[in-house]
């Protein structure tokens, strides 16, 4: 249950996802050839300018396939502990017989898959400079892209979820002050080992943060030449990690820290190895 209350709330983040594919599709859509109105116009400028291009410049349509199943499996588990909570029925594995809804239990594992498809897009360029000579990626610029695709929507949310706090949940704004300053630069699941009052949806973006600063230092892993030994190491790393997490990590902020969940992103490494080589 640990795992499934970190999640709550991660289904607006999904959305988000889903939102962001919509939009590539539509302005893909406004630019084919063809008459288009004035107002279409504007509308793929205006796409054009919230739309994002992905670091290695490709679209893999199986990626997303998976951000969809990643997406379902978070609502589902979103669903199933709204209905439950409303008809009084437990959560507990076995506890409900459906095969839906015992699906909807590990639902959670959703945002772990968002963790391996990060690990595969973000690592792909990385690799593909290591293991086929393609243009090494400019860190300026990856930093750059990671940091605009992230903080104007995020800080006019985590604001916006401020105010509210203020108005409606009757929270005072001495209470909330430091939250939001932890909230905004991504730190409250260190500092405070548990989810922001502020945007509790922020948890994981926070691990994924950690992990964009991680990633061309992680992925040094790829200039070791020989594939077997390489993805030895990915492999050996990311089960050691999983001991040492069982071993170790009781307190709730290496809990809620990137250490806790990076053999997931090193399964998306494993991934991009293999599409690129095999």
């Amino acid at each position: 249950m640990e795992a499934a209350e970190k999640v709550e709330s991660t289904a607006p983040v999904a959305m988000m996802v889903a939102a962001d594919q919509l939009i590539r599709s539509q302005k893909d859509m406004l630019a084919r050839p063809g008459p288009h109105s004035f107002n279409s116009r504007i509308a793929g400028r205006i796409l054009a300018r919230f739309s994002r291009e992905t670091t290695s410049g490709r679209f893999i349509p199986e990626m997303d396939g998976l951000r969809f199943v990643a997406i379902a499996m978070v609502i589902l588990f979103h669903l199933n502990g709204y209905l439950a909570a409303k008809s009084g029925a437990s959560l507990a594995p076995g506890a409900q017989s459906g095969w839906l809804a015992q699906v909807a239990l590990v639902g959670f594992r959703g945002v772990e898959l968002f963790f391996v498809i990060s690990g595969f897009i973000l690592g792909l360029p990385f690799a593909a400079h290591y293991l086929h000579h393609a243009p090494p990626v400019l860190l300026k610029k990856y930093y750059l892209r990671r940091l605009t695709r992230l903080e104007p929507p995020y800080f006019v949310t985590v604001l916006a979820l401020f105010v509210l706090a203020l108005c409606i949940q009757g929270k005072t704004a001495a209470h909330l002050y430091p939250h939001l300053a932890a909230s905004l630069l991504y730190l409250h699941n260190l500092v405070y080992g548990a989810s922001s009052p502020v945007i509790g949806v922020a948890w994981s973006l926070e691990i994924e943060v950690q992990f964009y600063l991680l990633v061309p230092l992680l992925t040094l892993m790829f200039r070791i030449r020989d594939r077997w030994v390489r993805r030895a190491s990915l492999v050996g790393l990311s089960l050691a990690l999983q001991a040492t997490q069982a071993l170790y990590f009781h307190g709730p902020r290496l809990s809620l820290s990137i250490l806790a969940y990076l053999q997931f992103f090193l399964v998306g490494f494993f991934l991009a190895d293999l599409f690129l080589t095999d």
